[in-house]
């Protein structure tokens, strides 16, 4: 009897628990078709590849208070078919390879606001530094999600918000260590702190101004530079991201600066380098929403990238919005210039870019955007990489239902290596709705 009234209680409690705190539910399902071909620009060899993605996600907000509350956001991606693997990174730093229909944990947090002036957010969420030119939600493309563990400790005042923030990137030593009595060498750590001040009392031109820091450390990491295992990598990064609008146009600009050192093989090398990006564009709201934007970006490079000196002047974009600002496709990269060149031997990338965008019709939009990627630092006889243009159609529907259609072609400039002269295509079509 004395357990059953226990129970009972422990049941009422439960419940009255459950009344304090409200749960909403939503999230999303999304199956994307997609066919890339000729990525190593050279038709004599096939590879095309052509897949169907689902992505399936689930949200909860969870509000404890009006200062205590939380988020837990799972994905599911599945590749129709396949039980093999989906290279990606689960959070930020890491590489290993995802295995496909895992179901991840994106985002889990919890928010406590401290007082009036300060809030504490901890656990693994995204994070968008500045507008995406150093640190992003999206990373640089994928399907599996960017995610950070640690803090950010935000601080609102009249005139500015100042965040402080740290992030445990890689910890392999506790799976490495577990249960075993001897010290495992070899073992991978990386971290990153950072300080943000975003400006308020500002001119009525501009709607946002980001001063930021960040410092990132990695240690005794097993990633490979230039075929030998990295024992030190320490970088930082210093930047300005300003943007705003001035009646019919809109503007954005940002510049990094970046330092650090590395030591591999027994030798330290010395990195430096620095970016800047510059777009601005006109709208005519009254033209089917015509927007005519245009860019320009530029990071530093090496001819050599270090890779025969003791030093390195090639810009490291750490964890950018790649797709936002070099494409669709995943070809061309800030510092680095082509996609899976070495970090220390990248050539810096210059990139001039043409954005219109339209919205003929309700819930229709169109995209068309064209890109000119060269090499800042020329490494041979010629230092064009090549033109991109993507096409991108989206369609919202009354219901909810949404649909996207996408193409991108990339046109090989001469010094483009590891393939001929032909051109890559990219053909995504995608359906699904949020709930």
């Amino acid at each position: 009897m004395s357990k059953s009234i226990l129970l009972a209680a422990v049941l009422m409690v439960s419940v009255a628990n459950a009344q304090e705190t409200q749960f909403k539910w939503s999230g999303g399902l999304e199956v994307k078709y997609e066919s890339t071909g000729n990525y190593d620009h050279n038709d004599s060899a096939s590879d095309r590849e052509n897949d169907f993605v689902q992505t399936t996600r689930l949200a909860l907000d969870i509000v404890r208070s009006e200062n205590l509350f939380g988020k837990i956001v799972l994905r599911n991606v599945a590749l129709w078919g396949d039980v093999q693997a989906i290279t990606g990174s689960e959070t930020a730093y890491k590489t290993q390879t995802q295995t496909s229909n895992l179901l991840l944990v994106e985002e889990a947090y919890g928010v406590w606001k401290m007082n009036d002036v300060s809030t504490l957010q901890f656990g693994r969420g995204s994070f968008e530094l500045a507008n995406g030119e150093l640190v992003s939600r999206a990373g640089n493309g994928g399907y599996t999600p960017i995610s950070f563990d640690g803090a950010l400790l935000s601080n609102e005042f009249d005139a500015l918000r100042f965040s402080v923030f740290g992030v445990r990137a890689v910890d392999e030593s506790f799976n490495a260590t577990e249960g075993a009595t001897a010290v495992v060498v070899g073992n991978s750590d990386a971290h990153f702190l950072g300080g943000v001040v975003d400006l308020k009392n500002i001119p009525e031109f501009l709607n946002k101004v980001n001063i930021h820091y960040v410092l990132a450390k990695a240690n005794s990491a097993t990633t490979n530079e230039v075929a030998q295992p990295i024992v030190k990598n320490d970088r930082q990064w210093i930047g300005l991201s300003v943007g705003g609008e001035m009646g019919a146009f809109d503007y954005a600009a940002a510049y990094e600066n970046f330092t650090g050192n590395i030591t591999f093989g027994g030798v330290e090398r010395d990195r430096e380098g620095d970016m800047f990006n510059v777009e601005a564009g006109f709208n005519m709201p009254e033209v089917k929403g015509l927007r005519i934007g245009v860019a320009y970006h530029q990071s530093s490079g090496d001819k050599d990238g270090g890779a025969t000196t003791t030093d390195s002047k090639a810009y490291d974009s750490f964890n950018y919005d790649q797709e936002k600002y070099t494409g669709r496709m995943g070809i061309a990269r800030w510092g680095n210039g082509l996609a899976g060149t070495n970090a220390l031997v990248g050539t810096g990338l210059t990139a001039m870019a043409v954005k219109v965008k339209m919205v003929p019709m309700d819930d229709l939009t169109v995209m068309l955007d064209y890109y000119m990627f060269t090499e800042t630092e020329k490494s041979g006889t010629d230092d064009e990489i090549g033109n991109e243009i993507d096409l991108t159609i989206q369609k919202k529907y009354a219901n909810g239902f949404k649909t996207s259609l996408e193409y991108g072609m990339f046109m090989p400039g001469d010094d483009v290596v590891g393939g001929g002269d032909d051109s890559a295509e990219r053909i995504m079509a995608s359906a699904g709705f949020d709930f």
